[in-house]
């Protein structure tokens, strides 16, 4: 089927996934390479969430990209970058659609990645894999989310959820980022549950039990530390992100050196399902 947005010829693929609220499709856009992602709303009633989510898509990259202008004056290192866009689906359409009973569609990519299957729900990892990160890789997927909360709950704005199906990884390029930006009503409140919730879908994604405090520790040294901090995080302690990210890193840098660590999984066990 083809969906036409002015000159944009879009041809629909197949469903990736769906919600009470929208559905998700595959596909390709005539003339340009690779695959993207139709989101088109369930009903004409939630046609606000996506129109909304479209503004927020547009206003964080707005601020991603000013905030990288500014600190291109500042920062000591040439090749240095903040790169807040990567963390945030790029809108590349959004239209209502007439064929469609008026429903709103967003037609989203992801930034340096030429097609959608390179990158997945960290949700993915445990329910259709059957496996769980290692530790190394939970660390760069919780650093990178609790970069993303700095920027984000800097500007105003929080994730609609941060749980493992709004979380996407893109393994080789160690993208990080979160799809859905519907909500703009950030209170300290908000800003508390959203790093617990990220450390939780980290532990989570670890194999490890937020409530009973298990957590696989894959032989690393000094492990105690690095899970004090990530059960800290859980925990609704910190009311900042940066405070957090600055937590984080000073143990994170204790245990493992700074350099690129490969995406590694291992089998989950029978403990780690309880």
């Amino acid at each position: 089927m083809e969906i036409i947005s002015g000159p944009n010829i879009y041809e629909v693929k197949e469903l990736v996934a769906k919600s009470d609220r929208f559905r998700l499709y595959a596909c390709t856009q005539k003339g340009v390479a690779g695959r993207r992602l139709l989101q088109i709303a369930a009903t004409v009633e939630d046609n606000p969430l996506l129109q909304r989510s479209a503004l927020h898509l547009k206003e964080l990259e707005g601020k991603a990209y000013e905030i990288e202008e500014e600190f291109a004056l500042v920062k000591e290192k040439p090749d240095d970058r903040l790169d807040y866009q990567l963390g945030i689906p790029e809108l590349i359409d959004s239209f209502e659609c007439l064929e469609q009973g008026r429903r709103v569609i967003n037609i989203l990519g992801f930034r340096n990645v030429e097609d959608i299957s390179q990158v997945i729900p960290l949700a993915n990892i445990a329910q259709k894999d059957k496996r769980r990160i290692d530790a190394k890789t939970s660390a760069w997927i919780m650093g990178k989310l609790l970069k993303l909360l700095v920027f984000a709950h800097g500007e105003g704005f929080t994730p609609e959820t941060l749980d493992a199906g709004n979380i996407l990884i893109e393994p080789v390029q160690h993208y990080v980022m979160i799809f859905n930006w519907a909500r703009s009503d950030i209170t300290p409140a908000k800003r508390r549950e959203d790093i617990s919730n990220a450390a939780k879908t980290v532990i989570t994604a670890m194999g490890g039990n937020p409530r009973t405090g298990y957590l696989p520790d894959d032989g690393v040294e000094n492990f105690a530390q690095y899970r004090e901090i990530l059960f800290r995080l859980a925990s609704q302690e910190f009311t900042s992100a940066k405070n957090a990210h600055e937590a984080f890193y000073g143990v994170v840098y204790v245990i493992w050196p700074r350099k690129y660590h490969d995406f590694g999984v291992r089998p989950i066990n029978q403990r780690e399902e309880e």
